[in-house]
């Protein structure tokens, strides 16, 4: 894959995919819910991986 309309298409997918799960942990950490540790960890793999596919499909273009 590489930073042509596939790789565009790839890192809007996987951002589309990324963000209501993000915001479903900062609307239940705002309301006082504690998700389990192991689920913040691993949403913010998830964001920080998605980042870096947007970065280098940017940075290929």
């Amino acid at each position: 894959m590489n930073g042509g309309p596939r790789g565009v298409r790839a890192a809007r997918i996987a951002a589309v995919a990324v963000l209501p799960g993000e915001l479903a942990l900062t609307v239940c950490s705002v309301a006082g819910a504690r998700p389990p540790g192991w689920a913040l960890a691993g949403a913010e793999a998830l964001v920080l991986a998605v980042l870096l596919l947007e970065a280098w499909v940017l940075r290929s273009l």
